[in-house]
């Protein structure tokens, strides 16, 4: 008996086990082929435009992180939304046109549902700014901000003589209008942000600057644009800080007023980029630099026949103060070219005295231009032959093998070929060096060249491996004052 009520306790308990719940069972209503629920849903935003010159090319629709482009009449559909509220925005809307109702505005979105939303846009006609209208309301913006012209005089001695005459405030401002018909009044943005006068003036008085003091025209590296509409109501303005390397808007802002002149304060005001007051159209350029040269050159000479390697080591330097010659409009000098290093693989040598480093020619017309143009022409001589001994060929005359490694790494840029009669050296290479690197950020240097190279040359005798790390730097002196 007692067996008995053990094995229906067993029995028992097996079958409540079997019975119960089991995490890795579907149960009878679960199907495991079902779809898992949805969790994104659908949005559809429709664009209604009515009026008079509507915006033919569209606008933009922004939902989240989601963008699309959108026509004056349309619908478009943005998919797998996840479930959450989202801030639907329409923009790239012409200046003669508002939305109505909220913009941006918040939509809902539900899980395997579609959130329809429709923006309303109204046109208005377009009539154009007037010239002398929109000029003349610019030119009250600038002076209700207490800007004037500067009166600094220059060039007095015209060369060669032809007039040049002082900007007005007018010479600050152009005008036209652009494919659309739309007013647009603009000014040209120079160093630090301050305003420059029109190309126009500036190509009518090119020999302003040009006088012994060292002075350039100033180059344009931003345009501000300020576009213009009449409505019915007033006026629309839109302010735009466009980049005239890439023609690209940094930035734009919008003003509305029943005033032309409170339309473009209230635009301008809201703009983040700098737009400072008229600045002086010529600049001064740096008149006390120097040439700055570093080199380290190493020269693998391996003879086939003999099967061994000749190893020459060198590093060098130069400082050369640099004098503006106005008559040529560049730069020129000349400085002691020294050895910090002169090493040989089968001898040993003194270090060389002394050779000459020599710069022909230095242009850097514009240190503030978008481009600048720089032109560096590089000249070595007056070498001389250290004492060097050596166990196996005993005293003789070294080589100064630096000009060789520099003639073999810069073959493109060659100006006067160098010549050579076996080891002797009997004429020096000018270099012209056109790929140096403007640096407008720096209170020191002002253009900056890094060569890291190395090139082989063979023959039937020998291999010769070249390599170099050279750093060239043109530097402002202590005494120079900053742009």
């Amino acid at each position: 008996m007692r067996r008995l009520l053990h094995i229906l306790s067993v029995v028992l308990i097996v079958t409540l086990i079997s019975c119960g719940s089991d995490s890795n069972s579907t149960g009878p209503d679960s199907d495991p082929n079902s779809e898992p629920e949805p969790t994104t849903g659908t949005v559809e935003i429709t664009t209604n435009t009515s009026g008079n010159d509507q915006d033919d090319d569209g606008y933009k629709v922004t939902i989240g992180n989601n963008e699309k482009d959108i026509s004056i009449n349309e619908t478009v559909s943005f998919d797998n939304l996840d479930e959450g509220n989202y801030d639907a925005e329409l923009s790239n809307i012409a200046g003669n046109c508002s939305v109505n109702g909220d913009n941006p505005r918040s939509i809902s979105v539900t899980a395997d549902e579609t959130t329809s939303a429709t923006f309303e846009i109204q046109c208005q006609e377009i009539q154009p700014v007037a010239e002398q209208e929109a000029v003349d309301a610019v030119k009250q913006v600038i002076q209700n901000k207490g800007w004037t012209v500067p009166s600094k005089s220059v060039n007095k001695a015209q060369t060669p003589a032809i007039e040049n005459s002082d900007p007005t405030i007018f010479d600050y401002i152009a005008t036209d209008v652009n494919d659309s018909g739309t007013r647009q009044v603009y000014m040209l943005i120079g160093p630090d942000g301050h305003l420059i006068p029109t190309s126009e003036w500036q190509e009518n008085n090119q020999y302003k600057c040009q006088n012994e003091e060292l002075r350039y025209m100033k180059a344009a590296q931003k345009r501000f644009n300020l576009k213009m509409f009449s409505l019915a109501d007033g006026y629309d303005v839109f302010a735009q800080y466009i980049d005239m390397a890439t023609s690209e808007i940094e930035a734009q802002r919008e003003g509305e007023s029943s005033s032309l002149v409170d339309a473009i304060t209230t635009a301008w005001d809201k703009m983040e980029k700098p737009v400072k007051n008229p600045a002086d159209p010529c600049g001064d350029k740096i008149d006390s630099i120097s040439l700055q040269f570093n080199s380290s050159t190493t020269h693998d000479q391996y003879h086939k026949d003999a099967g061994f390697t000749d190893t020459y080591i060198e590093e060098v330097k130069a400082t050369v103060e640099l004098t503006y010659n106005t008559e040529d409009s560049m730069y020129v000098g000349s400085g002691g070219l020294s050895w910090e290093k002169f090493d040989r693989s089968f001898a040993d040598c003194d270090l060389p005295e002394d050779a000459t480093a020599k710069v022909h020619k230095f242009v850097y017309d514009d240190p503030t231009a978008n481009d600048p143009k720089i032109e560096l022409q590089l000249q070595f001589f007056d070498w001389n032959k250290p004492a060097c001994s050596s166990p196996d060929i005993g005293d003789f005359e070294g080589i100064p093998d630096f000009s060789v490694s520099w003639w073999a790494l810069h073959e493109g840029q060659i100006l006067k070929e160098i010549e050579l009669d076996g080891n002797v050296i009997t004429d020096e290479s000018i270099y012209a060096l056109s790929d140096l690197n403007p640096v407008l950020i720096n209170d020191q240097i002002v253009a900056f060249k890094k060569y890291d190279q190395g090139t082989t040359k063979e023959d039937d005798d020998q291999e010769d491996t070249f390599y170099e790390e050279t750093t060239i730097e043109i530097r402002r002196n202590s005494d120079s004052d900053s742009q």
